[in-house]
């Protein structure tokens, strides 16, 4: 079992802990990253897309909702792979990036469901007044986790997420609010080197440079922060896992 044991922590701690799983053996988190960006880059290069999106002036509409479509679902595989990887990492268990892309694309489509309703939600919750959004997002932060965690199915991973953390939101945002400032100084700094350099695709290079290595940090924080929840919630302690059962292979549990 991992030596950073499962209790509560405050969101400083849940993200200096992040960081320790993170440096302890950050290639497969990378790699699974790199599998994931360096194709959508290609692509993104090969079809044009970074030459309409450096032109404030073109309204190409149709490649605009192509970019948006596969950074979507770049995005969700990515976010997915870092969790099974988390989960593995959090348990001291070896990193199966193969076992971690077949779980992600086995479950693909009840992630992608529940991402789409979460993101559909949150921006009409921000269109409103701005704070409904934040506290929707909060509530529906752990979707991922329970799909791939616990075999929730798509829609049921709403109802989990919104039930696991109720009383939660300011603990909650707190902690997704430290992970967001992370990867915003990060990107802004990747932003201001890139905009030295006029070629965007070299920019975009830049970019998904950073996000493989920067990224991970998130998803092993968000990963952390639904355990904590839990064991919040549910008194899912380290203690009580080792005395009662191991604790079952993400692979296993998400076939049951």
């Amino acid at each position: 079992m991992s030596d950073i044991a499962l209790r509560p922590r405050s969101p400083t701690e849940i993200v200096d802990a992040a960081f320790q799983l993170y440096r302890r053996d950050p290639v497969p988190f990378i790699t699974g990253l790199a599998l994931v960006n360096v194709p959508w880059l290609i692509i993104e290069a090969a079809s044009g897309i970074t030459d309409v999106l450096g032109d404030p002036t073109a309204m190409d509409i149709p490649r605009m909702l192509w970019f948006s479509l596969g950074t979507a679902i770049a995005y969700v595989l990515a976010s997915s792979v870092t969790t099974s990887l988390a989960y593995d990492a959090y348990f001291d268990r070896d990193a199966d990036l193969r076992k971690a892309f077949r779980l992600v694309f086995r479950r693909f489509g009840d992630i992608f469901i529940a991402a789409f309703i979460t993101g559909v939600c949150v921006m009409f919750g921000t269109f409103l007044f701005f704070l409904p959004g934040i506290y929707i997002y909060c509530r529906l932060f752990a979707t991922r986790q329970a799909i791939l965690i616990e075999d929730q199915g798509g829609t049921a991973s709403i109802g989990r997420s919104w039930r696991l953390s109720k009383g939660s939101v300011r603990h909650i945002l707190n902690t997704l609010g430290l992970a967001l400032l992370l990867n915003l100084a990060v990107g802004l700094g990747a932003s201001m080197l890139g905009k030295m350099i006029p070629s965007q695709i070299v920019q975009h290079m830049i970019a998904t440079i950073v996000g493989c290595l920067v990224y991970p940090i998130v998803g092993i924080i968000e990963t952390m922060l639904y355990y904590d929840i839990r064991i919040r919630r549910e008194g899912f302690d380290i203690e009580y896992l080792a005395a009662a059962s191991p604790v079952a292979p993400i692979e296993h549990s998400a076939a049951t």
